[in-house]
């Protein structure tokens, strides 16, 4: 009975401040035994789909990572009931993946010993059309588009975080034969693990990388706030550093909303990590704290809470709402649970 009011309350989850900025409806659960993160995610022809991705057998504590190839696909504007379409053509999971007309762009990803440079097209039916390659093997990197033009940053080369790089690529979706074209670089470290935004700024459409994890030269591992904006008009200095943060974030999720708003949904903020080998499964989880940038004002706000912070996965938008399924929600610790989020930015989003 617990479980079941715990379930309802859960279903019609909203959040006010200041004003109602985002309500979250459960879907069903995705029919992996314990959830995956890391998967390719995106609609196709309405249809939601969740590939690949990694989790730890249980228990997780005590078990190595293993990684699959199921995809399973959600349609959305019918009875929406998980069913599985097919595999990829290996066990993968930490790629970059963004929707597209013809189908789910899912770049790079790694398994437990090799970090792949390989590039495909995701249909809703499951199947894969190959697509050119990324100059170096990638993951755990970011991406995004405006208009035919794809954008991809790499993450790690690696599956060692020094190897995050800070390199910025495009693909012509109508020229694919022209391959990828190296970009001006990030004027910061590399990074991994950040959020690849395409928004609109009142100028433009400009694409925004958002917090990540980096290397420091001591070994530390840097949790990141900082915001970068790349116009891409600008050739030759298309970088500007923007407002951070109000706190690190990375692993996280982002959606662009509405004119000219990014709300970051989800994310890690490395508080715990030092401890998170004796805390083990009491490990709270990841920080519930919703965060919305106004790209006119470059202004941060508060914006809630959401219900459980999914880490390591893809917020996909379709039509005016964002999906959200399975990731991490503590470390090693997978969910199945789904969520179809409904966002309102307003006038009192904008910080004074």
């Amino acid at each position: 009975m617990k479980a079941l009011l715990l379930s309802s309350f859960l279903g019609i989850f909203s959040f006010c401040h200041g004003g109602e900025f985002s309500s979250w409806k459960a879907i069903p659960e995705l029919p992996a035994a314990l959830g995956v993160a890391g998967p390719f995610t995106g609609v196709h022809d309405d249809v939601l789909l969740v590939a690949g991705g990694a989790n730890f057998p249980e228990p997780v504590w005590e078990n190595d990572k293993v990684w699959h190839r199921r995809v399973y696909a959600l349609p959305l504007a019918g009875d929406r009931k998980w069913r599985v379409v097919g595999a990829l053509p290996r066990a993968i999971g930490y790629g970059a993946s963004v929707s597209v007309d013809e189908g789910i762009i899912c770049m790079g990803g790694n398994d437990a010993g090799t970090v792949f440079d390989e590039v495909f097209l995701l249909k809703s039916d499951g199947s894969i059309d190959a697509l050119p390659s990324l100059p170096d093997p990638a993951c755990n990197g970011a991406a995004a588009t405006i208009g035919r033009e794809l954008y991809f940053s790499p993450g790690m080369r690696t599956g060692e975080l020094a190897s995050a790089s800070q390199d910025f690529l495009r693909l012509n979706l109508d020229d694919l034969d022209a391959g990828w074209k190296t970009l001006p670089s990030l004027p910061a470290p590399g990074r991994a693990l950040s959020v690849l935004i395409a928004q609109n700024n009142g100028d433009g459409d400009r694409l925004y990388l958002i917090g990540g994890r980096l290397e420091e030269a001591s070994g530390e591992i840097a949790f990141l706030a900082d915001v970068f904006e790349f116009d891409p008009s600008q050739g030759d200095a298309p970088w500007t550093k923007k407002a951070s943060m109000p706190g690190p974030l990375a692993a996280g999720t982002g959606v662009a909303v509405g004119e000219n708003h990014i709300f970051m949904l989800a994310g890690a903020d490395g508080s715990l990590m030092a401890v998170a080998d004796d805390l083990k499964l009491d490990h709270p989880g990841f920080p519930k704290s919703i965060y919305a940038y106004d790209t006119q004002s470059n202004k941060w706000t508060d914006a809630g809470e959401s219900p459980v912070n999914q880490v390591t996965t893809t917020a996909v938008g379709w039509k005016d709402l964002t999906f959200l399924v399975s990731g991490e929600i503590k470390p090693r610790v997978r969910t199945k649970q789904g969520w179809e989020i409904r966002m309102s930015p307003s006038a009192s989003l904008k910080a004074e």
